[in-house]
């Protein structure tokens, strides 16, 4: 039988990931505005980059668009 703390961080997890998401949102909208003049050249990092595992790159054909195959054998397309 879980105890009461661990059904309390089961319930609590959830939570977290949603408010970390947005806060990360937040931020991300923040610095856009703060640092504007990097504009074109950080959308083109956040498009290249996933949000929450940077160092998980997609691969290049993801990114150049040349990535029918993958999508077709993923059922995406």
């Amino acid at each position: 039988m879980p105890s009461g703390q661990t059904i309390a961080g089961l319930l609590m997890f959830p939570l977290m990931i949603l408010a970390y998401v947005r806060l990360a949102r937040r931020e991300e909208e923040e610095l856009e505005r703060q640092f504007g003049e990097f504009g074109k050249a950080y959308l083109a990092y956040r498009e290249r980059t996933p949000a929450f595992l940077p160092f998980f790159r997609r691969p290049s054909s993801v990114r150049s668009g040349r990535c029918k195959k993958w999508k077709s054998g993923t059922g995406l397309l």
